[in-house]
């Protein structure tokens, strides 16, 4: 369990325009000890922790973090139920449950970019389209984010005949062989290499037979369920099977 106390200490004093000297007489220790504090190096006694709440006119609970962790908890919970929901095609509903969620965390982006990802299963194109621009235009979303989001606006942009727009997106996105999958192995010692290079290369068998099999349901400007879902790989997939389709496929 991350706890928030060292960074809402700093917040606290700084928003009384305090020094760490000055907090540091009010309380009998050293400027040290709340720089530590403040980086979370060193935690103040227990004993301290009421006194320190009263004096910064906070809840014990608001200044451990503790409301925030119970919003992570709650905000994982609600993406675990939207996904069970879109992995079931209930879109509508997915949608529904995100919009009344946004109510209670604004701006969250993690659920900007579920709602992003639901509504472009839908109708809903010009919407998603909005709500997709504005979440790239945010600085605190992941890189990981940010490509996931950038990948489902260029299927929306496709089917708004905004191809030039989608073309520009695209070459923002990495290369293939800087993606997390083709790293992986790297990771690895001369031990181990070996045999996560045979699992991403394995990984992307099955993902290339995958597309292949969908050819025929394929349409045109409508996101991969993969994009949202994530991709699943059949580690027991024959692999001279996945080859011959592969091999099949590139010379019919």
């Amino acid at each position: 369990m991350t706890f928030h106390l060292g960074e809402n200490l700093r917040a606290y004093r700084l928003q009384k325009g305090l020094t760490q000297e000055q907090v540091s007489d009010v309380f009998g220790v050293s400027p040290q000890a709340i720089s530590r504090w403040e980086n979370n190096s060193a935690y103040p006694d227990v004993t301290l922790l009421p006194g320190i709440a009263m004096y910064f006119d906070v809840s014990l609970d608001t200044l451990l973090g503790m409301d925030k962790l119970r919003d992570a908890d709650a905000v994982n919970e609600i993406h675990r139920r939207v996904h069970t929901l879109a992995s079931e095609q209930r879109y509508a509903e997915a949608a529904t449950l995100i919009k009344d969620s946004l109510k209670r965390y604004p701006n969250n982006s993690g659920l900007l970019i579920e709602l992003c990802e639901v509504l472009s299963q839908t109708d809903n194109t010009d919407e998603v389209i909005a709500i997709s621009e504005r979440v790239l235009k945010q600085s605190d979303i992941s890189m990981k984010a940010r490509s996931t989001i950038t990948a489902n606006l260029i299927f929306l942009y496709l089917r708004t005949d905004r191809k030039q727009e989608a073309e520009l997106l695209l070459q923002t996105l990495p290369h293939v062989w800087e993606s997390r999958e083709m790293l992986k192995a790297e990771l690895c010692n001369s031990k181990e290499y070996d045999t996560a290079l045979k699992a991403t290369i394995k990984q992307l068998l099955c993902f290339c037979y995958s597309k292949i099999e969908a050819c025929s349901t394929r349409q045109y400007g409508v996101p991969p369920s993969y994009i949202q879902l994530g991709m699943e790989v059949d580690a027991n997939a024959d692999t001279e099977t996945l080859i011959d389709a592969i091999r099949d496929y590139l010379i019919r």
